[in-house]
């Protein structure tokens, strides 16, 4: 039988939030990522990944600055911690990554970090779910790291690991971080994507190393592995997915090189254009990103544009469309994008087949910009709930997943999946004992057998279930407060009497 979460929405008793005011003047978000956001206070919040459909507190995570991955975040002391959503339990667990202080998390490629100081930390990945902790192991022989890029080599067979180091040099390594060696005559550098090597003199060189490029022995045992991208001059920054790519040089100006495609799935084919070509249709570039089978352009007045670079050519003048204004800051997914905006909301794009755009559904994508919910707070006595998913607007109202709630308080839940009702029974002393059914089939709603007519219809989202429950506060008693401000939701009720 298919368990359904049971979650009971709060009606905000004496004031409504409209989704547009909910959105805007999120002045306290401190910063995002592609699936999280970390507030001004320090809490954390996740979303997508199929566990969340919106930003969720993770409330055994405080006093975090930052974090990188999927499951890592980094608190203002510098130290590593790691959550993961238990199965089948709306619980997560939290534990520390030991070995490592001062952590900065400045890699996205998740095995490896940094600390302030610029060594090199490897994570193991995580034996079973519920363990106390982690060790991170220091990598030796490598040190005054600034920035972390790995590639597959095609060629080789193998990934290849390439670290900048604050000097402007490259190490690499090819077998896991046993060894590293200084890549020759490679000085000078600024950046580093994949197998592309920006140059503080604004040249491009790159290993050509994917499939679709080679090199011979005759060359290799030339040296030139390494070679320039002609055509490219007085480049500011490089972006590179899979096998397209993107820079930006010094007049703001964007340059294409690499594949188009065509097809899908595993009729998906590749057409290079191994030759940069200026775009010519866009302008006042600061920002460029390749997600999915999009360019998306982020320009200097703050707008967001979009164009595609599916078909057999790349031409000089692709058609941009614009998405999106007032933008300050976005940052990117594996398939989608995440901005905000000028009066702090955040919205996302893209793909959100596993709820990464934090919208609250499963949609698969999202062609025009969709907000992301707002990290919404809800405490039970003074201390924050750790929900099974987080606050959702809907109708002009707040609705706050309260199972754990119910649980702490001793009441039982029951799901039946034939009928599609949720009971939720309570039992006080000194007070008459109070059951709550609610038909998601039909969207009735009884309490103690009698029908109640709700303003708002029970719905059901990635299997846990929410109801509008004024006549649940009024019916067992319970104090909820809404602090617009902070966008808490506070929740005072004593459990069994107590």
């Amino acid at each position: 039988m298919r368990r359904i979460l049971i979650c009971i929405a709060v009606f905000l008793l004496s004031s409504t939030v409209s989704g547009a005011a909910a959105a805007s003047g999120l002045t306290d978000i401190q910063n995002f990522a592609a699936n999280s956001l970390t507030k001004s206070d320090g809490s954390y919040w996740v979303w997508g990944n199929s566990f969340f459909s919106v930003p969720t507190q993770i409330t055994g995570l405080t006093d975090v600055s930052s974090s990188f991955g999927r499951n890592y975040a980094v608190k203002s002391d510098g130290t590593v911690w790691r959550w993961e959503k238990l199965p089948f339990s709306p619980k997560v667990h939290v534990y520390p990554v030991q070995g490592i202080s001062n952590a900065i998390a400045s890699s996205y490629h998740e095995p490896l970090i940094l600390d302030s100081a610029g060594n090199v930390f490897a994570l193991p990945t995580p034996e079973r779910f519920g363990q106390d902790k982690l060790q991170a192991r220091l990598l030796p022989n490598i040190g005054n790291v600034r920035d972390i890029s790995q590639y597959y080599s095609y060629r080789d067979g193998k990934s290849v690991w390439l670290f900048l180091k604050q000097d402007g040099t490259v190490m690499k390594s090819q077998d896991s971080w046993q060894t590293f060696e200084l890549v020759p005559d490679l000085r000078n550098v600024a950046d580093i994507e994949e197998n592309f090597v920006l140059k503080d003199d604004g040249t491009v060189w790159a290993w050509p190393n994917d499939y679709k490029q080679t090199y011979t022995d005759e060359d290799k045992s030339a040296g030139k592995i390494l070679t320039k991208i002609a055509g490219l001059e007085h480049i500011k920054k490089i972006y590179t997915g899979y096998s397209t790519n993107l820079a930006i040089d010094g007049q703001s100006r964007l340059w294409f090189w690499g594949a188009t495609l065509t097809g899908y799935s595993d009729g998906t084919f590749y057409h290079e254009q191994p030759e940069p070509i200026l775009i010519r249709s866009i302008g006042d570039v600061q920002d460029a990103f390749l997600i999915w089978r999009s360019i998306v352009v982020y320009t200097g007045d703050g707008s967001l544009y979009i164009t595609s670079f599916e078909g057999e050519t790349m031409p000089s003048n692709p058609k941009f469309t614009r998405i999106a204004s007032d933008v300050v800051s976005v940052q990117i997914g594996d398939r989608h994008i995440i901005m905000q905006k000028n009066d702090g909301s955040l919205w996302g794009w893209g793909v959100n087949k596993y709820a990464d755009l934090g919208y609250g559904d499963f949609v698969f994508s999202y062609n025009q910009p969709v907000p992301v919910q707002p990290p919404i707070t809800v405490e039970l006595n003074g201390k924050a709930v750790q929900l099974s998913n987080g606050a959702i607007m809907k109708n002009d109202r707040i609705f706050v997943p309260i199972r754990s709630i119910f649980e702490d308080l001793g009441a039982e839940i029951t799901w039946n999946n034939d009928t599609k009702v949720a009971t939720v029974a309570m039992e006080q002393p000194d007070k008459s004992p109070v059951t709550i059914s609610v038909n998601y089939r039909t969207g009735v709603t009884d309490l103690n057998g009698g029908q109640i007519i709700l303003q708002n219809k029970p719905f059901i989202n990635y299997n846990i279930s929410y109801l509008p429950a004024r006549f649940f506060s009024e019916s067992l008693g319970a104090k909820i407060a809404w602090n617009q401000q902070e966008r808490k939701v506070s929740i005072t009720m004593q459990a069994n009497g107590k």
